[in-house]
């Protein structure tokens, strides 16, 4: 069963009153690549939950989303430098003895140093944050296969109507090509007999010159390529593995196939059937490009 590279999954829970919502966005992409948005909290987390997402899925461009509602800037630390609150205070009574200065100092003066109590966000205990989030991430992976799978069973379906279609396109020029070479010896043999006017004629080059024609034009092996192709492509839509690379490489061969039947044939008929094909391989180029 093939699988769509789009797709969207999400999962939600609570954990020590903080809701968790974690979503997945997937594209279509050559490779797997995968970007993290996580809070701070859960930075250290990214490396280990692109490598979960990767062991799931081969292909896409998926887009992680992590968020936690109160996690983030809430947990804050005032501290107080004591040590330098002392060093301001002596160099202050320094100076004031002298400079032979009145008064003392006091509370209001030293807080006037803005260095000598910070702010400093405290660290928070994730270990089970981070239980909760792999699990949740495990759930929206669900979510998003199933609707890559729902969504590739509708392009397999279109695949497979449309390589029906290429068959029978096909048997249509297994029919014809026998014909091309009948109807060559015919108009050999009419433009001779115009040319000559009744003088007799070297049947043997005759009949050289239509086989010479006969081989050039055969595209027998081309068609049996060309059904092998399909028929591989047949195989691995019924299958359950990702596909995608390998679809995409018979489309590519099936059009190089077709393209040589097309200038070897040399008849108006079945270059007719060879665009009739070209347009089915060019929307299964389109939606191989979607696969997995």
């Amino acid at each position: 069963m093939i699988r769509s590279m789009t797709g969207y999954g999400r999962s939600e829970g609570i954990h020590e009153n903080r809701n968790i919502l974690v979503e997945l966005r997937s594209v279509n992409h050559r490779y797997c690549e995968v970007s993290v948005k996580t809070p701070r909290p859960l930075l250290r987390l990214e490396s280990r939950l692109k490598k979960i997402v990767q062991g799931r899925f081969s292909r896409g461009k998926i887009e992680l989303y992590i968020s936690m509602n109160g996690s983030e800037g809430q947990v804050r630390r005032l501290t107080l430098d004591k040590a330098l609150v002392k060093q301001y205070f002596l160099i202050l009574e320094d100076l004031k003895r002298e400079l032979h200065l009145e008064g003392k100092i006091g509370l209001d003066i030293l807080t006037n140093f803005k260095d000598i109590i910070t702010v400093t966000e405290v660290e928070e205990e994730t270990k089970g944050i981070e239980k909760e989030v792999e699990r949740l991430l495990v759930r929206a992976m669900d979510s998003l296969e199933s609707m890559r799978i729902e969504e590739g069973q509708s392009i397999a379906k279109d695949l497979l109507e449309r390589i029906k279609k290429i068959y029978k396109v096909i048997a249509r020029i297994e029919k014809k090509s026998p014909l091309v070479v009948k109807e060559y010896r015919k108009r050999l043999l009419e433009k001779v007999s115009e040319f000559t006017q009744g003088i007799e004629i070297d049947n043997n080059r005759l009949l050289q010159e239509v086989a010479i024609y006969a081989d050039r034009s055969d595209i027998s092996e081309e068609v049996v390529r060309l059904k092998s192709h399909l028929n591989q492509m047949d195989k691995m839509i019924e299958g359950d593995k990702a596909v995608g690379r390998g679809l995409d490489f018979l489309v590519q061969e099936i059009n190089r196939e077709i393209n040589t039947i097309g200038s070897k044939a040399n008849d108006s008929t079945i270059s007719l059937y060879v665009v009739s094909v070209k347009s089915e391989i060019e929307k299964l180029r389109e939606q191989v490009q979607n696969i997995e």
